[in-house]
């Protein structure tokens, strides 16, 4: 997708949609916390920490917003 972006600047535009799966019980908090790092504008920074790091329990999702800088409060 970077790449996409890079290419075509201004002529593409990338929406991204949170569908959290009702199943999965740690779904909803992990959206949660993406949306309010988006509001602090560093969604893609929390997102890739969501995807790659090693759980999404809430002191998982508490320990991410710090690595990246989010204002916890």
């Amino acid at each position: 997708m970077e790449k996409v972006m890079s290419a075509y600047g201004d002529k593409v535009r990338l929406v991204y949609r949170n569908y959290p799966l009702p199943f999965h019980p740690q779904a909803r908090p992990a959206s949660e916390a993406a949306a309010c790092a988006n509001a602090q504008g560093k969604f893609w920074e929390y997102h890739s920490k969501l995807f790659h790091g090693d759980g999404l329990e809430p002191e998982k999702l508490k320990t991410y917003a710090d690595q990246v800088g989010l204002d916890r409060k």
